[in-house]
């Protein structure tokens, strides 16, 4: 199982993060 969805999915919840955030 190759690590890109795991990065993608990480990336995606930090983005979310970020816009709740702000």
């Amino acid at each position: 199982m190759p690590v890109i969805p795991i990065l993608f999915f990480l990336l995606a919840f930090v983005w979310q993060a970020a816009v709740s955030f702000r």
